[in-house]
């Protein structure tokens, strides 16, 4: 075969592509822009918050955990709902329905036990590392606190995306995750920095406050596992996933907060990072999510083969990098440069970004493949861990990613 006819067949092979998925890029890349618009807007809080997170030396740790396990908790509900209105399980949102209480319930419980664990995890790792940090109780105080305001949010929020988007012939396979991680970078930056502010001013009381939080924690994780039905089914298939993507996470606060100083300095750099490490993880939970309900539907089996359809996945998020990294990195330039942000030149900031970018996605979408195949041989529902394990390994990569590359450039 000749390079000509070669290259003439994947020419082909790529404009079929775009015309078979054109509605699916559609509906993805409009919901990735507007939520990496929605994402850098929150980033300008955070960016405008230096002060504080210098005055709470550990603060940021919490943020990448946080991030998170908002972002996997009810993106999972997202797609399980998706997943049970596709096999015609639920049609509408009905409280008597017992797939809707049970993800109600999971939800807020596991909401709870892990902004818990995330406090522990945080104050325990900080030490250990030798860096300074806040109290214990304020740890734990801040993050169920700022987990209990974001929380109620996105749990309203995930309902109505879910069953608005589908009554409307939209597949919430490629717009909830989306939607709902960014929904959960828009409130739980604010919450936590709020929460940090409601520590400072009653200091006195947290420790108090902080103990009882964990009783609750503990009771309600006690009465969940002694009943049976699907709440149980969700939480005891999503704990162990989430409490060790939770410590993963702390890790990446870690990173940020070893290098906090040069962060502050430029700003805007605090501005992108959100929406950076959640818009990776966004593209990697759409191709999550579409391959955890081709599984289900049998359109592909759980086989270690690469074929058509999942190179068709691949090349779905490749062509959603190339339309989300550049508009991150402009959004952040623009909005920065608006209120004042301190930042670096619009290429300095759009390469880098970039590079990283496609250097995650390219990770994240063996990895995606990867462990989903392995969650259905073992009879392990892929909506309850991939969301989890995908935002978290975005999260670990993309920071570790961006700082780099940004180091290689010459940047930092």
């Amino acid at each position: 075969m000749s390079l000509q006819i070669y290259y003439r067949l994947k020419l082909d092979y790529f404009i079929n592509y775009l015309r078979s998925y054109s509605s699916t890029l559609k509906q993805s890349i409009i919901v990735l822009l507007l939520s990496s618009t929605t994402a850098v807007i929150a980033g300008l809080l955070l960016g405008y918050s230096r002060n504080l997170l210098l005055l709470l030396p550990g603060l940021i740790i919490l943020l990448p955990g946080a991030l998170e396990m908002r972002g996997s908790i009810f993106g999972a509900m997202g797609s399980r709902l998706s997943s049970n209105l596709h096999l015609g399980l639920v049609d509408k949102f009905r409280i008597k329905n017992r797939i809707i209480r049970d993800n109600i319930f999971a939800s807020l419980a596991l909401s709870l036990s892990l902004s818990v664990m995330l406090g522990m995890f945080a104050y325990v790792l900080s030490p250990l590392l030798g860096m300074e940090s806040i109290s214990f109780h304020a740890f734990v105080f801040i993050s169920v606190l700022a987990g209990l305001i974001s929380g109620g949010f996105l749990l309203v929020m995930t309902f109505i995306v879910t069953f608005k988007s589908f009554n409307r012939g939209w597949d919430p396979d490629n717009i909830v995750a989306p939607i709902i991680t960014t929904a959960g970078d828009f409130f739980t930056i604010p919450s936590l920095l709020l929460s940090a502010f409601i520590v400072m001013s009653i200091e006195d009381i947290v420790p108090i406050i902080s103990y009882l939080i964990i009783i609750a924690a503990v009771s309600s994780l006690f009465f969940i596992s002694i009943k049976k039905g699907g709440c149980k089914s969700i939480v005891l298939q999503s704990l162990p996933v989430l409490s060790l993507t939770v410590l993963m996470a702390s890790f990446s606060g870690i990173i940020i907060e070893s290098n906090i100083k040069t962060l502050v300095l430029i700003p805007s750099l605090l501005v992108l990072l959100p929406a950076f490490i959640g818009q990776c993880g966004n593209i990697g939970n759409i191709a999550s999510s579409r391959i955890s309900t081709l599984f289900h539907l049998g359109v592909i089996h759980p086989r270690f083969r690469f074929n058509r359809q999942t190179g068709a996945e691949f090349l779905n998020s490749f062509v959603l990098s190339a339309f989300v990294f550049p508009a991150i990195s402009l959004l952040t330039f623009l909005f920065s440069s608006i209120v004042g942000i301190q930042t670096i030149g619009l290429i300095d900031t759009i390469i880098p970004v970039i590079i990283a970018g496609f250097g995650v996605i390219f990770i994240l979408s063996f990895v995606v493949l990867f462990i989903s195949i392995i969650a259905f041989k073992f009879n392990i529902d892929p909506d309850n861990v991939m969301i989890p394990i995908v935002t978290n390994i975005a999260d670990i990569i993309g920071v570790l990613s961006l700082l780099t590359v940004f180091n290689l450039l010459g940047i930092l």
